[in-house]
């Protein structure tokens, strides 16, 4: 019997691939995600629970070996806080996340190729790997011992399941820790080989050498050995400005990247380890290697519609604290979107002690804000893995349930395009921050084809536009397209509800309708845009015009000391 939790079977009144919003479970330990007390869903969402909300259904594949359980203990490997973090209903009404667990070890000795299994029941796999584990320390141990069968490595068989799942648009997310530790599982994962060092052969940092990766932070108040699992966290540097999300390069985009996005600010703090493994650099990447999986030949990084080859990107880096040598900087976080190529999208971590209950533990406690902000981070990389068709279900969901959980005087077709993607993303920023949303909406404009490079767009004259819309009058024009379609709908719900009948949610009108909001959220947006650029125009000449009047050198400017300054 599989092991799912917070899950619950979809309706027919809902739309396909979503599942009905209910109150869900929470852990009981001191690693609960419930914020103190016995939550409001006007407290935490900005709206009230109605009959009629809706979420999109994500499904994760959990796989782990070695020492790692799904424990909440501060000595142990324990994914405990993640998988709570995942089901607790009270994140966000728009989402639901439901995981199950498997092991490689014996007695389960999950495989991929085991009857009765079928990934297509899944959206993303997660992987947490620790074989060969404290086998692979000695510097001398090389990479031969990575495929040994006591270490339960994927074999070809597996490989070719798992590499066509992922073609179809499963998300991978893997994370494994020094030295090999989690290469048997993950080192031959399509993609994920390359972002991250799994190998001696790619130079991963070793356990206790001068190399490693020690991002220890030590409590300025004591002279004691530091714990990893205390209240101080390293420094997370996210990258800026990196938008592999945008629909073209020509809108302003200052957020990190949406995994380091928090509810309540970025997310710049990671608990800390004395030695973590380490994600490669964009440019050292290689991207033409042969995959080496016997019976199946698909390019391991295709090409896009423009011909383009999108690679992947570090969106975080981390530094060393090694009391004996100097500060280096390294890959924290990498990720590959598959979106451009039409496939899935991967996400890699430098270490899984990121993750664990052990390096958890000072948290909740004495540093309540890190580990809110770590449990937006676990969410995040649920979020960003999803399909295009589920971020679309989540936009569609998020705006619906804003209209719905409101009195009808809230919204109004009154307030047009701009005022109702105004009020509804205020509402939906409760529980999604705006690079969060970003996604969701720039996921429905996406048409094939890369985006350029990020943060830049190239002029004619080969210079860099420096004025750019900011990517929120695209969120606000689709979320108010949205929101203008669906307002008569929900009124119709809370109007029939305030009499006494009872009414179901119509999918195929949610969905229609929603995609006709994107449409006109769009068309709005580009005459805005017209507009504005002959209003620049115009601008731009009275400018000109101006200055060809003014003779500045013959103002009368003086300069005189200032002679009246104390001693």
């Amino acid at each position: 019997m599989a092991e799912e939790s917070g899950r619950r079977r979809a309706s027919s009144e809902v739309p396909a691939g979503t599942t009905a919003v209910g109150s869900g479970v929470s852990s009981n330990t001191s690693f609960s995600s419930d914020e103190g007390g016995k939550p409001t869903a006007t407290g935490r969402w900005g709206i009230g629970i109605s009959p009629w909300l809706w979420a999109s259904r994500i499904r994760i594949l959990v796989v782990i070996d070695g020492r790692i359980t799904k424990g909440f203990g501060v000595e142990e490997f324990g994914l405990g806080p993640v998988l709570a973090t995942l089901v607790d209903p009270w994140f966000a009404w728009w989402v639901r996340f439901a995981w199950t667990v498997r092991k490689r070890d014996p007695p389960e000795s999950f495989r991929f190729t085991q009857a009765g299994l079928n990934l297509n029941d899944f959206d993303q796999v997660w992987f947490f790997g620790d074989w060969p584990g404290r086998d692979a320390n000695p510097l001398n141990v090389g990479d031969e011992i990575i495929q040994l069968e006591k270490y339960f490595p994927l074999d070809n068989d597996e490989l070719r399941i798992l590499a066509s799942w992922m073609e179809r648009g499963g998300g991978v997310f893997a994370t494994g820790d020094h030295a090999m530790l989690g290469a048997s599982m993950c080192s031959r994962i399509p993609r994920v080989r390359k972002m991250r060092k799994w190998t001696r052969g790619q130079g991963v940092p070793s356990f206790d050498g001068p190399d490693r990766h020690e991002t220890l932070v030590h409590d300025p108040q004591s002279t004691e050995n530091d714990w990893e699992g205390d209240r101080w966290a390293q420094q997370v540097f996210p990258v800026y400005g990196h938008d592999p999300e945008a629909v073209g390069p020509s809108f302003e985009h200052n957020f990190p990247h949406p995994l380091l996005c928090g509810r309540t600010g970025v997310i710049e703090r990671f608990p800390d380890h004395m030695h973590e493994g380490c994600v490669i650099e964009d440019e050292d990447v290689r991207l033409m290697d042969p995959l080496g999986i016997p019976g199946y030949d698909k390019e391991e990084f295709p090409v896009d519609s423009s011909g383009s080859r999108p690679r992947p990107h570090v969106v975080a880096h981390g530094f060393t604290t090694n009391p004996e040598a100097p500060p280096r900087r390294f890959g924290l976080i990498g990720v590959y979107d598959g979106d451009p190529v039409g496939i899935g999208r991967v996400v890699v971590d430098s270490t899984w002690h990121h993750w664990f209950s052990m390096n958890l533990a000072g948290f909740p406690t004495n540093a309540p804000l890190i580990y809110a902000r770590m449990q937006d981070y676990y969410r995040n990389v649920g979020l960003w893995l999803s399909t295009p068709g589920q971020r679309a279900s989540m936009l569609f969901a998020a705006t619906w349930g804003a209209l719905v959980g409101k009195q009808p005087e809230a919204f109004d077709k009154v307030m047009g395009i701009w005022g109702l993607g105004r009020a509804v993303l205020d509402v939906i920023g409760r529980t999604a921050p705006q690079c969060v949303v970003s996604q969701m909406v720039t996921g429905l404009l996406r048409t094939g084809g890369s985006s350029g490079s990020p943060g830049m767009s190239p002029s004619e004259s080969g210079h860099v536009t420096r004025l750019r819309p900011p990517i929120s009058m695209l969120n606000q024009a689709v979320v108010g397209g949205i929101a203008l379609e669906l307002v008569d709908l929900a009124h119709h719900h809370i109007n029939e509800r305030a009499r006494g009948q009872p009414t179901a949610l119509d999918a195929d009108a949610i969905r229609r309708k929603g995609f006709d909001g994107v449409m006109a959220g769009v068309r709005t947006l580009t005459a805005t845009l017209r507009e504005s650029s002959g209003q620049l125009t115009t601008l731009c000449d009275h400018l000109e015009h101006t200055m060809e009047r003014r003779e500045l050198g013959k103002l009368p400017v003086s300069c005189e000391p200032l002679d009246d300054l104390p001693a």
